[in-house]
This record gives structure tokens, C-alpha cells and sequence, in this order.
């Protein structure tokens, strides 16, 4: 392994966080599964929880203003506390809200899950991200550790949506939609906090 990091160009310090770095790029990409899985589903997630257009929209558009708010205050939040600290609690709370969804029957429910997946996977979540790379790599080597975490986040999209896929797919064809939507949300809440779990366990 030390070869490889070696042809790769890496330092000991981003060699040595390497398995990290690419834990926080799949989290930098899973976590964003669950506030999109509407999109993915948009007609089902219309039929299931009897919405409009407008309601979805709104969906969107709470989920979004905490994107706004991040970049304004998140960054203060991420020098207050510990990077590590924020990307594990982001992830295990944003799968902790996907197991929620999975009771909501309502818009009302749906709208604070949707602000609670604001705080976690924006608000909290991305600036700790920047920053927890920028730790794990030396100064000379922080373009290269932000192109394997961009790198690892287009594997892992392209890796979850293939997966989370065939698993509603599979599902809906036995015990139909609603059955494989509820399949797609658990795949995606288990993931996320698994990976909370690792972050914290791995993050040095």
C-alpha cells in the first residue's frame, strides 16, 4: 500500500489519512440521498404522501435556505467544534431523520424532517467537511487531498445510486412501491450512519 501511496505522489501525512479521507468523500456524497430521494422518486413521493407540486417545491426550498445559512454562519460553527465531532453527528443524525421519514404521514412531519436534513447535511455538515480535509492533509498536499475527496464523492454517487436502484427496484417488484420506497430510504439512512460510526472510529 505504501508503494501505491508512493506513485501517487502522497505524503506521510495524507498517506497516513488517507482511508479517512476517502470516508468523509462518501459521506460528502451518501449524505445527500436522503434530502434528494424525492427528486429521484418525484411522481411516487407525489402519490405517497398526496402533495402538490408547490408542497415539493417548499420541500426543497426549506432544505435549500439552510444551504444559504451555511455559508454564512457554518464556518464559525466548524472553528467552534471539532470537525470529527461534526461530520459524525451530521451523518447519524441525517440517518436517524431518514428512519423518521419513514413514519411521516404528513406534510407538517415532512417539512421539519426536511429542516432537520438542512442543519445536518449543510448547515453543519459541509463546513465541517472543508475543514476536516484541509486537517488531514500536510500544507504542500491540500489541492491533492480535495481532488481524492472529489474523486471518492463521484465514485460513491455513481456506486449508491446504482445500488439504492436495483434495491427499490428488486423490492417493487415483490410488495410493491411503497415497499421499495421505504426499501431506498432504510438502504440510505443505514449507510449514512454506519459511515458517522467509521468517521468517528477513523478520524485522528
Amino acid at each position: 500500500m505504501s508503494k501505491l501511496f508512493s506513485k501517487l505522489g502522497m505524503g506521510e501525512k495524507t498517506a497516513r489519512n488517507f482511508i479517512t479521507i476517502l470516508l468523509i468523500a462518501a459521506g460528502g456524497a451518501i449524505i445527500y440521498g436522503l434530502p434528494y430521494f424525492r427528486y429521484d422518486y418525484y411522481d411516487a413521493y407525489l402519490e405517497v404522501y398526496h402533495l402538490t407540486n408547490t408542497q415539493m417545491g417548499s420541500l426543497g426550498s426549506i432544505f435549500g435556505v439552510f444551504g444559504m445559512i451555511s455559508y454564512l454562519f457554518g464556518g464559525v460553527v466548524a472553528d467552534f467544534i471539532s470537525p470529527k465531532k461534526l461530520i459524525s453527528i451530521s451523518l447519524i443524525l441525517t440517518g436517524v431523520a431518514g428512519f423518521c421519514h419513514l413514519f411521516a404521514t404528513n406534510y407538517s412531519m415532512l417539512l421539519v424532517i426536511y429542516l432537520v436534513w438542512g442543519f445536518t447535511a449543510l448547515f453543519a455538515f459541509w463546513p465541517a467537511l472543508v475543514k476536516g480535509i484541509r486537517s488531514l492533509a500536510s500544507s504542500e498536499e491540500q489541492g491533492k487531498a480535495y481532488g481524492f475527496m472529489e474523486a471518492g464523492r463521484g465514485v460513491t454517487n455513481a456506486a449508491h445510486l446504482a445500488i439504492a436502484l436495483a434495491i427499490i427496484t428488486a423490492i417493487t417488484s415483490k410488495r410493491g412501491s411503497d415497499a421499495g420506497r421505504k426499501g431506498g430510504i432504510i438502504f440510505y439512512s443505514v449507510v449514512v450512519i454506519v459511515l458517522g460510526i467509521l468517521v468517528l472510529l477513523f478520524f485522528k
